[in-house]
């Protein structure tokens, strides 16, 4: 091996543990966060028994927790297992078993992915009752979003055991924009039911700024937020695929911008339930003010 070649050799294996570095802290973050909703979720929703439709909610934040968890402890796993073969055999391919780690941690994260999906499509069905139409199209997007889920994992299990050979994440950009779609479709819908909840109140003389209103405010304002994690996250995968040369500054926004839309989607559906079953909740006073004034629903 020449210089040359060891120097790169010693710059990559540097700048995998940069990047293994910056995961860790996002990551135990948002595991941290995602263990205190389980928590806060519990204490909340007040199961009694598992046949209210409260436990359904209390398990999808379970599974997506968990998923969460153990689709990071799997990262470690892998990254630390890949840190040792590189040292002690210094061959750049991990071994098969990390492959098969590796593969099932790419499988946990797609799944919370889609999870956290269905919750965010959830929480514009709730505000709609009565339009069947736009429930037709959250549940059409629910319905790809799955698919292109299902597609997506066995597309890189293919690419994994060698059976294709590409350098462009096709269902990868695909599930992140219907991912990016869903989200802007309810917060959209959301934010017309809104608009819909502000003139209600006009009409009755009620000037000053509801509690339900400010729940729609925060549910409108976080999709926002998270619209503009998933525009960055795309952003960057698409300039990754079709950037021949990249620096480690480009390279750490580009894994920076994918974790952190890995951490979102995984703690921001718990935020979501969590919020819905807060005292006071506006879901059943909002259903209640559509049923009285059907002209000012979401058509």
């Amino acid at each position: 091996m020449t210089p040359a070649e060891q120097a790169a050799q010693i710059n990559a294996f540097g700048s995998n543990c940069y990047f293994n570095v910056v995961n860790l802290v996002i990551s135990t973050i948002t595991c941290g966060i995602a263990t205190l909703g389980i928590l806060i979720a519990i204490r909340l929703l007040h199961i009694k028994t598992w046949r209210e439709p409260k436990a359904i909610q209390l398990l999808c934040c379970m599974f997506i927790s968990l998923a969460w968890i153990g689709q990071n402890i799997l990262a470690y796993i892998v990254n630390f297992g890949q840190i040792k073969s590189g040292i002690v055999k210094e061959i750049p391919t991990p071994p098969s078993d990390l492959v098969v780690i590796n593969d099932i941690q790419v499988c946990l994260s797609d799944i919370t992915i889609l999870a956290g999906d269905l919750v965010i499509c959830w929480r514009a069905w709730v505000l709609l009752p009565h339009n069947r139409f736009w429930r037709f199209v959250l549940a059409t997007i629910a319905i790809c979003d799955a698919g292109l889920s299902v597609a997506d994992i066995i597309f890189d299990d293919l690419v994994s055991l060698g059976l294709l050979d590409t350098h462009i994440p096709v269902l990868d950009l695909v599930f992140l924009v219907i991912s990016l779609v869903v989200n802007m479709t309810a917060t959209l819908l959301i934010g017309w039911k809104a608009w819909a909840h502000y003139r209600t109140m006009r009409e009755v003389s009620v000037w000053r700024k509801s509690h339900v209103q400010k729940i729609l405010l925060f549910l409108v304002e976080s999709g926002a937020i998270f619209l503009f994690i998933q525009l960055f996250a795309l952003s960057a995968a698409i300039l990754s695929s079709i950037t021949v040369e990249n620096t480690v500054t480009f390279d750490l926004v580009i894994n920076t911008a994918q974790e952190v839309w890995f951490a979102s989607a995984a703690v921001y559906p718990l935020a979501i339930i969590i919020i819905i079953h807060s005292d006071n909740s506006p879901i059943a006073e909002t259903i209640h003010l559509t049923a009285q004034l059907p002209t000012l629903s979401v058509s």
